[in-house]
């Protein structure tokens, strides 16, 4: 398989993980503050288009660190400013769009966004440690590598030269 294709996919399946996650924390803080509101359910048709929004937020926040680079800091926190904003602003048009709230006091509405607000950061900043921490194990890795790699080329030169004084005492 070439590596544009498992790119793609890669992506794909990280889009879809993260959809899924961004839609169960939607169904999940809508539920719960219609559940306090004295109301138990959640029609499907708003948890059907709270998956396709999840869907939709993923990839764009995707896109906005698809390009393997290295971005300068203020191109970086525009784009983890987008990454947590964009999908709330999303989110506030499609839930109105749709009528999600309405018949529902308007603080369902905004505390809605604000919780997810909230949550969008929290997967910000855990990605965040996350990568710094797989991106620390790694360059270790490589350090402790290149340690091994330079002492097996350090310990073939000195078995070659073992060899040469060898063949040259007899």
């Amino acid at each position: 398989m070439n590596s544009k294709l498992k790119r793609c996919l890669k992506s794909e399946i990280d889009v879809e993980l993260f959809s899924c996650v961004h839609a169960i924390a939607m169904v999940f803080f809508l539920g719960f503050e219609l559940y306090l509101y004295g109301i138990k359910n959640v029609p499907f048709v708003i948890i059907f288009e709270m998956f396709l929004l999840g869907y939709a937020v993923s990839w764009m926040q995707k896109l906005l660190f698809f390009k393997e680079k290295i971005y300068s800091d203020l191109e970086f926190a525009i784009r983890a400013i987008l990454w947590s904003v964009a999908p709330i602003i999303l989110t506030a048009i499609i839930g109105r769009l749709f009528n999600w709230y309405k018949g529902y006091p308007d603080w369902i509405e905004v505390v809605f966004l604000v919780l997810m607000l909230i949550y969008y950061a929290m997967v910000w900043f855990i990605l965040q440690v996350l990568y710094k921490d797989e991106t620390n194990r790694l360059n270790q890795m490589l350090g402790e590598f290149k340690i091994s790699k330079r002492a097996a080329s350090n310990n073939e030169t000195s078995t070659d030269e073992s060899s040469t004084n060898e063949t040259g005492n007899d």
